[in-house]
């Protein structure tokens, strides 16, 4: 592939993560449509141009801070969103490590003590932060086995 067509392809994969964050933390997941992001074609809040993103018709930088909830006391969140918000960042870039919310095959729990992904979302959307989520099923962040559940290798 030409690096041009890998920078494209990397827009867009981009533009979808932050889609799905977006349409998550506004309710509207179900309804989401992703025309939003044909080249050329601007429908809907956020979309790609071609060249660079666009939100509500304005060129839109994504200024992202990594930040990995599963790391932080939950009664941290808010300040340490507001740290990076602080820092210039309009966005936040976060880990969903598989392990840490599926501890037993089946079992899942996005709603324990710093597993509360909702309310993590909402608190970034209380603070005007975008997000940009970014799922497993491997995490390249010094986490326990990539953040794969050691259950996989039985």
């Amino acid at each position: 592939m030409r690096s041009s067509t890998v920078t494209n392809l990397a827009s867009i994969l981009l533009a979808c993560a932050l889609l799905v964050a977006v349409a998550h933390c506004s309710g509207n997941l179900r309804t989401m449509k992703m025309s939003h992001i044909d080249v050329g074609q601007p429908q809907g809040r956020f979309y790609f141009n071609g060249t660079q993103f666009m939100l509500d018709g304005k060129p839109f930088y994504i200024l992202a801070g990594e930040i990995h909830y599963s790391r932080i006391p939950q009664e941290y969140w808010r300040h340490r969103i507001q740290m990076v918000k602080a820092l210039g960042c309009n966005t936040l870039s976060v880990y969903v490590m598989w392990n840490f919310h599926e501890t037993w095959p089946g079992l899942y729990d996005f709603r324990s003590y710093m597993k509360d992904l909702q309310l993590f979302l909402q608190i970034a959307q209380d603070e005007e932060m975008w997000v940009l989520i970014r799922p497993g099923p491997y995490v390249c962040a010094e986490w326990d086995f990539g953040g794969q559940p050691f259950w996989l290798l039985s």
